[in-house]
């Protein structure tokens, strides 16, 4: 599978992994959203080996191998949960957000903004920032989970935006991530093409949202 264009090689379980794609899309009320979301998380499965392993023990103890992973289930897989929000953590989807525009002068920790002025969130600065974020160049969906394994978020990240302009497809993106990776990811092996080096973890391509260069990886099925 080749990110970003979404041209497709014939690797081994491919065309099983489209069908299953497309037939999760369609029992989920989806659409190629979940599959553009869905994408740049399985580049990152090959580098994070440990935190692969772990998610995949948590995905293991619910409904068995064969039983599809619904909604229902999220409450009991904080893991998984705290491993998607750290994704969109550490690479931001849309790394400054969208451009707004001041509708009357306004002051800001002592800096006056007139009116009619382009103001861009920075969302990838605040997700970075060490004050806010320990190890923040680190990938750690540990820091989602506290002492008592339950999944806690941290309210200064803000991957979807805030206020009255936060992004009302949220809840609809959330939904995606969570069904289409714990249910890909159950049924298949997610390898590096051994003849493809897979693009640096830690680089991609900024436009007003952030995705992978093209990358390919292999799915085997289980």
């Amino acid at each position: 599978m080749v990110g970003s264009r979404f041209s497709y090689e014939g690797q081994v379980g491919l065309g099983k992994m489209l069908s299953y794609t497309s037939q999760l899309s369609d029992e989920y009320h989806g659409d190629i959203l979940g599959i553009l979301l869905i994408a740049p998380f399985l580049r990152f499965l090959p580098f994070i080996k440990q935190s692969y392993q772990k998610l995949l023990a948590g995905i293991a103890g619910i409904d068995g191998s064969s039983g599809k992973i619904g909604m229902k289930h999220q409450d009991q897989m904080p893991y998984t949960r705290a491993f998607i929000q750290e994704i969109l953590r550490y690479q931001s989807p849309v790394p400054l957000g969208l451009p707004h525009k001041t509708t009357s002068e306004i002051t800001v920790q002592g800096f006056k903004i007139p009116p009619n002025t382009t103001i861009l969130a920075n969302f990838w600065g605040s997700q970075r920032d060490p004050k806010i974020v320990t190890d923040p160049n680190k990938f750690l969906p540990e820091r989602f989970i506290d002492s008592n394994g339950r999944f806690v978020n941290n309210d200064h990240l803000l991957p979807f935006g805030i206020g009255s302009r936060q992004c009302i497809g949220e809840q609809i993106a959330r939904m995606q991530l969570f069904m289409f990776l714990t249910n890909i990811v159950q049924k298949f092996q997610i390898r590096a093409c051994k003849n493809k080096r897979l693009p640096s973890f830690n680089q991609g391509v900024l436009g007003i949202g952030y995705s992978p260069h093209d990358f390919a990886v292999e799915f085997h099925q289980k």
